[in-house]
């Protein structure tokens, strides 16, 4: 093989041929992860090359545009008649199974938080009401989050029958069985051993009840259940109640609002219910700037349907989102940029929110000031203007 001599030129190395190359990767069906391997490959044989003097090339032969833009997914969540058909036959699981299931519909663990849920995990706040203590599985930290008075009995009941099987032996909530379990058995004989279940029993035991009962989704499909769809499930049912979106990025733990946000799509009903109110009163943009929404969006079913296909209707904890889907998805970064977005619609229910950010918005700019921090003052004083003239604009509606 002859030798590459320093600075050699290599000819027919040109943008012409990097783009074949990548369209030859597209024909190839990687997955994201191989495609940007092999992108950020070349470059960096590229870069090195140039910087050594290996040899001479085209400049910026790789460029930010190659790269693909990964496709952000959609929250993986439980039907409701799935999930009405899986709490029907809850009672045929094994009962420490069942009671790990009633935990996770309610709590939406990660489901390495749930199956190391110490036994000491339930708290009292001291008022008649409980919480759940548990170590949060990516962020390594401790953390609580309230939860009803029927879930604390269903883990009382837990605590009984761990301490009952190994008495104080054994520091966790759930265990796993024995192998001599029969699979496809579900009432039967479940014998606890001192050890965790795996993520895989879990999803086992649900599988396999969903087979037996022929658990299905609308199409008619047997429901594949998966751990971590009960996280999904837990984050969609309470964007779908109204829950803020900070409310709920609390309660599951996440460490940004961009967590939070994969579970803000508004379903059918719930988005009706947000047109019908927005309906009701005077809604405004960043401007404070009166806006109506078409008023045959509620005419029928294909309205609503064409309302869906066409704008991102996401639930905000400071409005709403109005954004087309032919411009893609939003890339603005938390909600304070919302503030100076024109598909950002407001109304009056989100006063409170608004006066409390104006506020938060002053004492930094006051602060900025004082430190003479001006890009800072050049970045909030245009929220700051935004939002009095949206209050302005909902107070005097309301008066």
């Amino acid at each position: 093989m002859e030798e590459i001599k320093f600075n050699q030129e290599f000819e027919g190395i040109n943008r012409s041929l990097v783009i074949q190359f990548f369209a030859y990767l597209k024909t190839n069906k990687y997955s994201y992860s191989m495609h940007t391997h092999c992108i950020s490959t070349l470059k960096t044989f590229f870069e090195t090359g140039i910087l050594n003097h290996w040899f001479k090339i085209e400049p910026a032969l790789v460029r930010p545009e190659d790269w693909l833009k990964k496709t952000k997914r959609l929250p993986r969540f439980i039907p409701e008649e799935v999930m009405t058909q899986l709490i029907q036959h809850l009672d045929n699981l094994p009962e420490s199974v069942m009671r790990m299931v009633l935990v996770n519909i309610e709590c939406g663990f990660r489901v390495g938080e749930l199956i190391r849920l110490k036994l000491d995990c339930l708290k009292s706040d001291g008022k008649g009401g409980w919480h759940i203590q548990y170590q949060m599985y990516k962020m390594n930290k401790e953390h609580t989050k309230p939860i009803s008075n029927e879930l604390a009995k269903v883990i009382q009941e837990q605590q009984a029958y761990i301490k009952q099987l190994f008495g104080n032996d054994f520091s966790y909530l759930f265990c796993g069985r024995t192998r001599g379990y029969t699979k496809g058995q579900y009432k039967g004989v479940f014998i606890g051993v001192k050890q965790i279940m795996s993520a895989q029993a879990f999803s086992r035991h649900l599988n396999a009840l969903a087979q037996r009962f022929q658990i299905k989704d609308k199409s008619g499909k047997v429901w594949n259940f998966q751990s971590h769809q009960f996280r999904h499930t837990v984050g969609t049912r309470m964007i779908n109640a109204g829950v803020p979106q900070h409310i709920i990025q609390r309660y599951l733990g996440h460490e940004s609002p961009e967590m939070t946000m994969v579970y803000a799509h508004i379903h059918d009903d719930t988005l009706k219910k947000e047109i019908e109110k927005y309906h009701e009163s005077k809604v405004v943009n960043f401007q404070g700037e009166s806006v109506e929404l078409d008023s045959t969006i509620l005419s029928s079913n294909d309205d609503l349907e064409w309302f869906k296909k066409n704008v991102q209707a996401r639930a905000l904890e400071h409005g709403y989102c109005a954004r087309p889907k032919l411009l893609g998805d939003c890339d603005i970064p938390g909600f304070d940029g919302c503030y100076n977005c024109p598909h950002w619609r407001t109304n009056k229910n989100f006063l409170p929110i608004l006066k409390d950010t104006l506020e938060r918005t002053n004492s930094v700019l006051e602060k900025a000031r004082n430190c003479g921090w001006q890009l800072q003052v050049n970045k909030n004083t245009p929220i700051k203007e935004n939002l009095e003239k949206v209050i302005k604009t909902l107070e005097a509606d309301n008066d």
